[in-house]
């Protein structure tokens, strides 16, 4: 699988992209599973307080929301989402549909081409940042300022 993750602020600015192959990852719940704790990860090494994650991942979203134990073989995984976001107040994380995650979808279908983690600060590769702008224009088109 492809690993993609993108990082925007508030108004949608391009902050980082992240992209990499990722071996014996057998199944959707898996990947976004995957890609959500990695983009956690990120933001705590960067320091980043405020953040709203979004994932199409229903599943996984809704995993990660709960208060319950998660007795599943990705229920490490989901302990260890939660502990972050417990630890950070002002995170959140909501389900969206994937058409509003098409950037994150392209950039994991780039990182399968590749050979290990790339990422980018305020730039990335051109499909990924074509995204990104597709994305802010729909956005300004639904939510005019």
């Amino acid at each position: 699988m492809g690993l993609g993750v993108i990082i925007r602020d508030s108004v949608g600015k391009l902050l980082v992209v992240v992209t990499a192959p990722k071996d014996h990852i057998s199944t959707a719940a898996q990947a976004e599973s995957t890609a959500l704790l990695r983009a956690m990860v990120i933001c705590t090494e960067l320091g980043y307080y405020q953040v709203c994650f979004e994932g199409d991942a229903k599943v996984v979203v809704d995993a990660v929301n709960s208060n319950n134990e998660d007795n599943s073989w990705l229920g490490q995984m989901t302990e260890d989402m939660q502990q972050m976001m417990k630890r950070n107040q002002a995170w959140s994380l909501k389900f969206v549909f994937r058409s509003a995650n098409k950037a994150a979808h392209t950039a994991a279908q780039f990182a399968i081409r590749d050979v290990g983690e790339k990422v980018w600060f305020e730039n990335g590769p051109v499909e990924v940042c074509n995204s990104v702008l597709e994305e802010v224009v729909m956005l300004d088109v639904i939510l005019p300022v």
